[in-house]
């Protein structure tokens, strides 16, 4: 090969690589940001998800009947919601991190232990437990 068409082919080539490496730095950077706008959309759509069924459970519950000798509310409203509250916390809980995991985890501790045996006289104290999981997760910066 001549040094005149080694001359010509180098230009050729060094603009060929500046553009395949300005392709692949900008497809990783488009790729990074995505992932970061997927991860941030799906954290507010769990935490929308798990507020308005915290919201919904909490009407069944608080929902009074109609009874033989007057209206009451039915303990099944909460049992019959444990095992999607449970669900629901799992998919929400990895949105949390450190100090904040473990409010978390002790608000929901404070519901979900209550499945063992729901008491007509600690009603308020369970509505109480369900309205602070609720403002911590509406609270929350996620």
């Amino acid at each position: 090969m001549s040094q005149e068409i080694i001359d010509a082919v180098v230009p050729i080539l060094k603009a060929i690589g500046a553009g395949l490496f300005g392709a692949l730095f900008v497809g990783y950077i488009a790729h990074l940001l995505t992932k970061d706008r997927e991860s941030i959309a799906g954290r507010k759509g769990r935490k929308r998800e798990f507020l308005a069924f915290m919201q919904g459970w909490k009407m069944e519950i608080e929902r009074l009947h109609l009874e033989i000798g007057g209206f009451a509310r039915r303990q099944s409203a909460f049992f019959d919601g444990a095992p999607d509250f449970a669900r629901q916390v799992e998919l929400i809980r990895s949105d949390f991190g450190g100090r904040k995991r473990k409010n978390f985890n002790e608000l929901a501790a404070a519901i979900s232990s209550r499945s063992g045996g729901y008491y007509a006289y600690k009603h308020d104290e369970l509505i109480k437990a369900i309205d602070e999981l609720i403002a911590f997760v509406a609270d929350s910066a996620n």
